[in-house]
């Protein structure tokens, strides 16, 4: 890659900044993402002001050639992904520069991403643990494909547990880092002792850890039962507090959803 001169990085750096799609750290560091980059996000520094950030991503993104088997730079590859954002104008400014310094050598392996391809990119980095009972699997299995299908990143011990694994060991941890939590309430689950009991509690106690009016904790009925008495005495803090849906009702998972999103949306 032939190196920038100056008053072509003075204008990509200004087109970085006045774009939309830049303009928080989330969707700065999805953007990379998206580009096919991930793996150089822990790289990136994406908080700061706008122009911080950017100028950050150009700089890192810059020391990275032949990012893939046909010859692509990074650089190329992330302004090459915002073109779905630009107008002819910007499409223009990307390609000139691109042809400049030689960012693409194929585009081959590139697809363009469609506003739907985006989305679901975006959720397949929102991780979602399922809390239930092994008698509910079969149902808890479609609810695991029916949020895949929408891009989200779930995660079911039958599909996720590693062979050799505790999963005594492996669940908490895997609660801890996820972004939502659905617990799925069911005749059965509600009443069985042991280990699920433990994992309802554990949810119940990160939830306590967000901030105010952050939604954690999605209780899911997939049967007529009660939501269980599960307490934190020390926080005042009872899983009933939480509103709960009718995930067996024609339109629960569509309000299953619109809680995610919801959240989402406040995180921007």
């Amino acid at each position: 890659m032939k190196e920038f001169e100056s008053h072509d990085i003075k204008e990509l750096i200004e087109f970085l900044v006045n774009l939309p799609e830049m303009n928080t750290e989330q969707k700065r560091r999805l953007r990379v993402e998206f580009s096919g980059l991930k793996h150089l996000v822990p790289n990136i520094t994406f908080s700061g002001n706008t122009r911080e950030a950017v100028e950050n991503i150009f700089s890192t993104l810059s020391n990275y050639e032949k990012i893939d088997k046909n010859g692509n730079t990074a650089l190329g590859l992330f302004l090459v992904s915002l073109k779905e954002f630009t107008g002819i104008r910007q499409q223009k400014l990307i390609d000139d520069l691109v042809d400049k310094y030689q960012l693409i050598k194929s585009t081959s392996s590139f697809q363009s991403l469609t506003p739907d391809k985006i989305q679901q990119q975006s959720n397949n980095s929102v991780r979602i643990f399922l809390a239930h009972a092994s008698e509910d699997k079969d149902e808890i299995k479609q609810l695991y494909e029916r949020l895949k299908s929408q891009g989200y990143n779930p995660w079911l011990d039958v599909y996720d547990l590693k062979i050799g694994q505790k999963w005594q060991e492996v669940i908490p941890k895997v609660i801890k880092k996820s972004d939502f939590i659905i617990l799925c309430l069911s005749s059965i689950s509600v009443t069985k002792p042991g280990f699920l009991q433990k994992e309802f509690k554990l949810a119940l106690n990160q939830a306590v850890e967000k901030p105010p009016n952050t939604i954690y904790l999605l209780p899911v009925k997939l049967d007529r039962c009660d939501v269980p008495d599960i307490q934190l005495v020390e926080f005042g803090e009872n899983l009933r507090n939480y509103q709960w849906i009718n995930y067996y009702e024609s339109d629960g998972f569509k309000r299953l959803l619109e809680g995610i999103k919801y959240q989402l949306q406040q995180r921007k």
